[in-house]
C-alpha cells in the first residue's frame, strides 16, 4: 500500500506482507489467510464424512462485502489508494502566458508616409486648434507596431 497508514493483521499483528486480504473480521496477512484456508479444508473433509453419514451440509457464506450489505452490522474500513496508471498519461492544463509588452526603441520610424528621426522638430495641434512645437527625444515601437515618441516641448522665444 503506497499511501496512507499500513494495515495490521488481525490474527498475528504483522504489518509486512506481500499481499493483504480484507475479511469480515478485518485485514489478514497472506500467511494467516493460508493457514485459515488449510484449517478450513481439513474441517471440510470432516463435514463430507458427516454428510455421507446423513447430516445436512451447511451453506457456504461469502466473505466478500457487497455494497448493499448493512454497514451497521459489518464495519468496512476504506483504505485510500494511490493514483492509478491512467493518471501518468494525463497532463495538467497549462495557462497561456500573459502578453507582455516588448517595446523596441529606434532612431527613426516610418509613419504615414514620413520618416521621423530623433532630434527632429515637429509641430503638434491640440483639440482647440492651437499649434505647439516639440523636439523628438526618442522613438518607440511596441509589439503591435504602434509608434510612440518621447518629446521635449519647445517654448516660444518671441511673441507673435
Amino acid at each position: 500500500m503506497p499511501l496512507g497508514s499500513k494495515p495490521e493483521c488481525v490474527k498475528c499483528g504483522t504489518r509486512e506482507t506481500p499481499l493483504w486480504h480484507s475479511t469480515e473480521a478485518g485485514n489478514l496477512c497472506n500467511t494467516c489467510l493460508e493457514e485459515e484456508r488449510n484449517s478450513g479444508a481439513s474441517s471440510n473433509a470432516k463435514t463430507e464424512e458427516e454428510d455421507k453419514a446423513g447430516s445436512l451440509k451447511p451453506t457456504r457464506r461469502s466473505t466478500r462485502i457487497t455494497r448493499y450489505c448493512n454497514s451497521k452490522s459489518v464495519p468496512h474500513k476504506i483504505i485510500p489508494k494511490g493514483k492509478g496508471r491512467r493518471n501518468l498519461f494525463k497532463k495538467t492544463p497549462v495557462k497561456a502566458p500573459t502578453a507582455t509588452a516588448t517595446p523596441i526603441t529606434s532612431n527613426y520610424v516610418f509613419y504615414k508616409g514620413t520618416y521621423f528621426q530623433v532630434g527632429d522638430i515637429v509641430s503638434m495641434q491640440d483639440v482647440n486648434g492651437g499649434i505647439y512645437y516639440a523636439q523628438i527625444r526618442g522613438l518607440l515601437t511596441d509589439q503591435y507596431c504602434e509608434k510612440s515618441a518621447a518629446v521635449t516641448w519647445l517654448l516660444p522665444t518671441t511673441a507673435r
